[in-house]
């Protein structure tokens, strides 16, 4: 019975990691004729998608350039017949939980096993579900106050954060807009601009990304 050939899009901006993944592919006897482009800028992945027909996006969750929520909003909205698999470093349960929520086909943290991610890719394409369990014990809320605050140290010195810095950090993470963090916070919007703009000069920042980024990488984010 011949094989199926299989379309796949690999969506991350770092070269090693888009390698890593076609390594994986070529060790599987199914995936050895498969067509592989790739993408390495989020502002190319949408008229990528507009234009040719895949049937499997690999997708990392912070594409530079391009929320990798909203490319799935966008594959929600457009109907585009794509399995998608949505892969990050960050073992994070509300990641985890608004990627599936999006429509996505599938979960996977890069520091899984390549045995693990052969399991994923399969399962999807064959129409199943795949989300690795979360692999540290937490609740569903996520960290407790005590583990919340042992990261919020180390950050707020290692970045000379202030306090107020730092709840701005998070809610920016939580897709919170300058108004409604003004609301939150009881500050002018035009307060929460300048603390923006500090964080992003504290934290090498160029954009929103570029912070949300920074906030997972501290696991400042439960």
């Amino acid at each position: 019975m011949k094989v199926a050939k299989w379309k796949i899009l690999l969506a991350d901006d770092h070269c090693v990691v888009r390698e890593g993944i076609k390594f994986v592919l070529q060790q599987m006897p199914e995936m050895r004729d498969a067509v592989v482009e790739e993408i390495a800028k989020g502002s190319d992945l949408l008229p990528v998608l507009k234009k040719n027909s895949f049937d499997l996006l690999i997708l990392d969750i912070f594409l530079e350039g391009m929320d990798g929520l909203k490319v799935l909003d966008y594959i929600q909205k457009e109907s585009l017949r794509i399995s998608t698999i949505v892969f990050s470093r960050y073992d994070n349960q509300r990641m985890r939980k608004a990627v599936m929520n999006r429509g996505a086909n599938g979960f996977v943290y890069k520091s899984q096993s390549l045995l693990d991610f052969e399991k994923a890719i399969r399962m999807v394409l064959k129409g199943q579900k795949y989300s690795m369990p979360a692999k540290q014990k937490e609740t569903e809320s996520g960290l407790d106050s005590t583990s919340q605050q042992s990261f919020l140290d180390p950050l707020m010195e290692r970045c000379s954060l202030t306090k107020r810095e730092t709840q701005i950090l998070r809610l920016i993470a939580e897709s919170n807009s300058n108004k409604e963090i003004a609301s939150h916070l009881f500050i002018s919007e035009q307060t929460v601009g300048v603390h923006r703009k500090n964080l992003m000069r504290k934290l090498g920042a160029t954009n929103k990304a570029s912070l949300v980024r920074a906030a997972y990488e501290f696991q400042f984010l439960e």
